[in-house]
């Protein structure tokens, strides 16, 4: 019995197991009914842009974390905004990942408006993160990064991109900043020692790509607007040298 219809006879509703790049190669019923809902050669092209980076984090940090416990990430499709709830979980074969199981069913819970994306990374606008960053402000907790890419190719910076959503969770907002630079806003972190901790996270992810970038931080709080935040996070990646991190002089 295949771990699909292992997980299908515990939960009814749309499971499928899928490869490591998300292509589907089993599904339930119930799963090949919401793709007639929501169609797309990848299932994922179904999600709006602004849920991208949500669903595509969770689904990296699953394949990153064969062991942990299953990640659920709630998101919106393109057909109209109708609210699905993805649980996913890793699945090995001789110790090694193989692609991943997962159940999609209702959510009541409706995200924020789609955003315009990035055709190489699949990122979302600078907006979204924008937008994400004042509640950060709202809240007085969170990190802004900004990380530039020395070498911004197309390759280069569609594997920055899955790094960085690798790294992160699924409640943080990547996003492109310009044609070298990805803008990101980080929730519930409050101290510097956290923030740091972040930082170091960044650019181990990336040298472990071979990716040269310098990351720049700020420590969000009450006091500070949403767009001091990005200016002191970009004056930190511009202080920082190639390969490390730094928040602004």
């Amino acid at each position: 019995m295949n771990s699909t219809l292992a997980m299908t006879n515990v939960i009814s509703d749309a499971a499928f197991e899928a490869d490591l790049d998300g292509a589907v190669i089993h599904a339930n019923a119930a799963f090949v009914h919401l793709l007639r809902l929501v169609p797309g050669d990848d299932w994922r092209s179904s999600v709006h842009e602004r849920d991208r980076t949500l669903v595509d984090s969770i689904w990296n940090q699953t394949l990153h974390n064969p062991n942990g416990q299953p990640l659920e990430v709630d998101f919106n499709t393109r057909a109209g905004g109708v609210s699905l709830r993805l649980r996913v979980q890793a699945v090995t074969t001789k110790n090694a990942v193989t692609g991943a199981v997962g159940i999609i069913a209702p959510s009541t819970i409706v995200r924020p408006p789609s955003w315009e994306t990035d055709p190489i990374t699949g990122l979302p606008e600078r907006e979204a993160a924008m937008t994400d960053i004042a509640r950060l402000v709202a809240q007085g907790t969170g990190v802004v990064a900004w990380v530039k890419i020395e070498q911004p190719t197309d390759i280069v910076r569609k594997d920055a991109a899955r790094q960085l959503l690798a790294t992160l969770r699924p409640d943080d907002v990547v996003a492109i900043a310009s044609d070298d630079s990805f803008l990101l806003s980080l929730h519930n972190v409050a101290q510097l020692a956290a923030a740091e901790q972040i930082g170091e996270r960044l650019t181990a992810a990336l040298r472990k790509a071979d990716i040269a970038a310098r990351v720049g931080l700020a420590l969000c709080n009450v006091d500070l607007a949403e767009a001091t935040l990005i200016r002191e996070a970009e004056a930190g990646a511009w202080a920082a040298a190639p390969g490390a991190w730094s928040f602004a002089d």
